[in-house]
């Protein structure tokens, strides 16, 4: 039997929630493991890259989600596209936090190899003293 129009929007409703809820859920685990000590290792380092590329293919699925609904329910679309835009954004710039911060631990990882004394390159900043900062402007 085919879903009717108003089962399908909830069908697609509830897994756009559910994906958002990964997404938060996601960057909140990624946010508090960058903000203990500094990553030293590349194997580390390469999943929590794994992880943001995991959280953005579930931002990929919840645009996808979005434009299912409005479809099926045109008359959602500004309240849904305000809701996905807004939700997309703080992920978004989140995402970009945490990207910077692997950055460092990455140039802070090449430069002790290079280094001499092995220790952290002294002109690079902490990276979670850039992410406790990030997330204060917010």
């Amino acid at each position: 039997k085919a879903l009717t129009s108003e089962q399908k929007v909830q069908q697609y409703t509830t897994r756009w929630n559910g994906a958002h809820h990964c997404i938060d859920s996601a960057l909140e685990k990624i946010e508090d493991s960058l903000k203990g000590d500094a990553i030293d290792s590349l194997e580390v380092l390469k999943v929590k890259e794994d992880q943001l590329v995991q959280v953005k293919e579930s931002l990929k699925e919840s645009a996808s989600l979005v434009e299912l609904i409005i479809v099926e329910d045109p008359e959602q679309m500004n309240e849904l596209m305000e809701s996905e835009d807004a939700k997309s954004l703080q992920a978004a710039s989140t995402i970009l936090a945490c990207e910077e911060c692997l950055a460092r631990f990455q140039a802070n990882i090449n430069a002790g190899k290079t280094s001499s004394t092995g220790g952290p390159h002294p002109h690079l900043p902490s990276p979670s003293r850039q992410l406790h900062r990030r997330q204060d402007r917010h």
